[in-house]
């Protein structure tokens, strides 16, 4: 069994493993796409995946584009929710007594994008304040998208609802 073996337990493990040979990255981004089929709409692709920091990348495609020949609006949100998305679960595996689920999402556009987009997520410091959480709470996650020329184009933040875990009946310590 792949588990018991020495097998990566979280993204950033997986990430890891897939990029060390070719198309990796691609591939893992890929199976990102098949458990949540929206977002392999945009054809992006997980350039780095860490316990705390996610960077991933969009290609310009002509599907992708609006009327006014730059990219939408709403695959770049769609960019900018995977991203942070994959930030906080990946944060998350290391904080096995705390689930955190998205509950709004606002995309605040500063400049037409063109060209691939690539947006970055950094959560080390909301990972810092949830390692010590006791009751609910909210926290905006922001993931910065910018273009080729490295101008931002568009921010995005993501309010996620944190808690404890509640155990399951039957469920003891040693299972969590």
């Amino acid at each position: 069994h792949l588990a018991t073996k020495g097998a990566p337990r979280s993204y950033d493990g997986w990430f890891s493993v897939f990029s060390s040979v070719p198309c990796g990255r691609r591939a893992f981004s890929s199976l990102i796409g098949v458990i949540a089929p929206y977002t392999a709409s945009i054809g992006a692709t997980l350039q780095e995946v860490s316990a705390s920091s996610v960077t991933a990348s969009m290609p310009d495609r002509p599907w992708l584009r609006n009327p006014f020949s730059s990219v939408h609006a709403i695959a770049l949100a769609n960019l900018g929710e995977l991203t942070t998305g994959i930030a906080v679960l990946s944060a998350l595996q290391g904080l096995k007594s705390v689930r955190g689920i998205p509950v709004a999402v606002n995309t605040s556009y500063e400049k037409k994008a063109r060209g691939t987009v690539t947006c970055t997520c950094s959560v080390a410091s909301v990972l810092e304040a949830l390692r010590d959480v006791q009751e609910p709470c909210r926290k905006p996650i922001e993931g910065v998208l910018t273009n080729a020329k490295g101008e931002r184009v568009a921010v995005c933040s993501v309010v996620w609802a944190f808690s404890l875990k509640v155990k399951q009946k039957g469920e003891n310590a040693a299972a969590t």
